[in-house]
C-alpha cells in the first residue's frame, strides 16, 4: 500500500467551487481520496452519518457564509 492510500480520504470545506474543484484536480492527480464540501453545516452532516472514518486531513477554509471555519474547528476539538 503507498503512503497515499494509507493517509486515507483528504476533506476539504470551502465555500468557493473554484477553489474546491481545483483542490480536488490537485490532490486526484495526486492520487489521493478527495471528498469536498460547500459548507462546515454539510460538513459536520456527512461525518455524523459515516460510521468508521474519522478525518485525518481536512483542509478548511476560515471565513464561509454560516459556520465559519474557526468555528468548525473548534466544535471538531469538543
Amino acid at each position: 500500500m503507498s503512503a497515499v492510500n494509507r493517509a486515507g480520504t483528504v476533506f476539504i470545506v470551502d465555500d468557493a467551487r473554484e477553489v474546491r474543484s481545483g483542490l480536488v484536480r490537485v490532490l486526484g492527480a495526486a492520487g489521493y481520496q478527495v471528498r469536498p464540501f460547500e459548507s462546515a453545516e454539510r460538513f459536520l452532516e456527512a461525518l455524523d452519518a459515516q460510521d468508521g472514518e474519522s478525518p485525518r486531513c481536512l483542509l478548511l477554509d476560515i471565513r464561509m457564509p454560516g459556520m465559519s471555519g474557526l468555528e468548525l474547528q473548534r466544535s471538531l476539538g469538543e
